[in-house]
């Protein structure tokens, strides 16, 4: 069904959709659940399309909605009343009276076709024409400069030839003034190479120093009884006796303190753009472990499993890791059906592409990992339950659209 079609049967599927907010839940037909659902002034087209194919094959609903129209009329002199009357209400003959008026409808829209590309046609012309008219100005206005040009060579022909004595003490004066700035110029090149000499060495010295950094070391694990007041201690003793006596259940105690992890700055979501800049800055080396399946599926859900798509999502982790501050560690784990066990294989930039065996999701390979990782690890994917279970870990959880959002500069 084309768009002319759907605008002429405009007024029918209002009169449907007024039918069916009356109609109790029970007694709506499935294939208009979701159109009765819909509570904008305008229906989607596809559902539009659903309405008009219900009314033209359920003669129950149809019924209930020619009840509900007092105004339906057929003879109406406006086409698309009209039409959608017929249609609905369906009298004698009302085919061939449909028929007739769709015909002039696309008749009408045709003309209101031509119309519009008459209109552009004008206004091509009419930009046309005035391009041309500037260019005419244009040429006009180089003409004048190629006279007013070859007016001064002439002039400074002429004067030359009356000052030939100056010109020479003017050429001698530019060779002198020519070999110094030669002169100046070799200095200035041997300058330049001996900086560039500098450089390069201040920056080798950078880089042993950016590999010999090493991760500050986490500080000492806190003692439950240091982080305890005497009467809490006395508390939790006396909670320890009555967990081991007799028919007693064994209760782990909640510790005070937790493992210190990466936390995002207030005001960025775990979802945006922004989340990941943050990452490319932070100062210190972390492991981004990205759910690679789940990301791809982001950016094209028909060939998110394709080998181009693995392709770019590779290639823009190596952009990220290039871009990061501390070059970052990064690892993509896809999903598998390969047997023999988890393969890993150096992607391009430096990122890690491992592929899971038959049987074993990509979701566990990141838990296990973030499990060994804890707080110096960030993990990307949209899976909630992979996303949760990082963090009780210790890593940070983000949203596979932040990473989307940034591959596409959105």
């Amino acid at each position: 069904m084309d768009k002319s079609a759907l605008e002429m049967f405009g007024p029918a599927v209002d009169a449907a959709r007024a039918t069916l907010r009356r109609l109790e839940p029970e007694e709506i037909p499935a294939r208009l659940v979701r159109v009765s659902q819909q509570t904008g002034r305008n229906l989607p087209a596809p559902l539009a399309r659903s309405l008009i194919d219900e009314l033209n094959n359920n003669s129950w609903f149809r019924a209930q909605v020619v009840a509900d129209w007092d105004t339906a009329d057929p003879d109406s002199q406006i086409p698309t009343l009209a039409a959608s009357a017929l249609f609905v209400c369906r009298p004698q003959g009302w085919e061939e009276r449909l028929a007739g008026l769709r015909a002039d409808g696309e008749v009408e829209l045709a003309e209101r076709q031509g119309r519009r590309l008459a209109k552009r046609i004008a206004e091509l012309e009419e930009e046309l024409t005035s391009c041309r008219r500037k260019a005419k100005r244009t040429q006009r206005r180089a003409e004048l400069a190629i006279s007013e040009a070859e007016g001064r060579t002439t002039a400074a022909r002429s004067a030359a030839r009356t000052s030939r004595s100056e010109e020479a003490d003017e050429i001698e004066s530019l060779r002198r003034e020519r070999s110094g700035l030669e002169a100046k110029l070799e200095s200035v090149t041997k300058e330049l190479a001996e900086t560039k000499d500098r450089f390069s060495a201040v920056r080798r010295e950078l880089l042993r120093e950016r590999r010999a950094e090493r991760p500050a070391e986490r500080p000492p694990a806190r003692s439950l009884w240091s982080d305890l007041d005497p009467i809490n201690r006395a508390r939790f003793l006396d909670e320890v006796v009555v967990a081991f006596g007799p028919d007693s259940v064994v209760v782990e105690p909640a510790l005070p303190f937790g493992e210190l992890s990466l936390v995002l700055p207030t005001g960025v979501a775990p979802d945006s753009r922004a989340a990941i800049e943050w990452v490319i800055s932070l100062p210190k080396s972390v492991t981004l472990l990205v759910d690679g399946y789940n990301v791809t599926h982001l950016l094209d859900p028909q060939e998110f499993a394709s080998a181009t798509l693995r392709t770019r999502l590779n290639a823009e982790l190596a952009k990220l890791r290039r871009l990061s501050v501390s070059r970052h560690r990064v690892v993509v784990i896809y999903d598998s059906s390969q047997e023999g066990g988890i393969t890993s294989e150096s992607g391009p930039g430096g990122v890690e592409v491992r592929f899971t065996t038959q049987g074993h999701l990509a979701d566990d390979e990141i838990l296990m990992l973030a499990t060994e990782l804890g707080g110096s690890s960030i993990v990307v994917s949209t899976d909630r339950r992979v996303r949760e279970g990082s963090e009780h870990v210790g890593a940070l959880g983000l949203w596979g659209q932040a990473l989307t959002g940034w591959i596409n500069r959105i």
